[in-house]
């Protein structure tokens, strides 16, 4: 049998470690997903999504029927100013979109909408009555 150079197999099981660690990295950065909140209150329904570091101009809100969509993108992400490197990063930057379908009770003609602080909420009113 011949011998395993000892060296060469440390460098190749670094660089494999080096390529998984740098796939699951992108990975994760292209899976941003703002997290959603909907619930029912005072005769109204409301959507609520997180969407830290995203400006107001950064997103959109499109009604379709009963699908709700909001989409847009987090800007920054990575850098290479001066002598900066990352050692470690688990922040997620890039484009997003979630679409949930909304109550039947919805009245999407009678929305409101708030952005402060990150969070962005939708409130709809409550139809009343439902023609089926």
């Amino acid at each position: 049998m011949g011998r395993f150079d000892d060296k060469l197999i440390h460098k190749e099981v670094d660089r494999l470690f080096d390529e998984l660690i740098h796939d699951a990295w992108q990975r994760q950065k292209a899976a941003w997903v703002p997290t959603i909140d909907v619930y029912e209150e005072r005769g109204s329904y409301i959507v609520e999504m997180e969407l830290p570091g995203v400006g107001e101009e950064d997103f959109k809100v499109a009604i379709k029927g009963r699908r709700l969509t909001i989409s847009g993108i987090r800007q920054g992400g990575r850098t290479t100013r001066g002598t900066l490197q990352y050692l470690f990063s688990e922040r997620c930057y890039g484009n997003f979109s979630r679409t949930i379908l909304l109550p039947d009770r919805i009245d999407t003609y009678t929305v409101e909408r708030q952005f402060k602080n990150g969070l962005l909420r939708i409130t709809f009113t409550k139809r009343l009555n439902i023609h089926m």
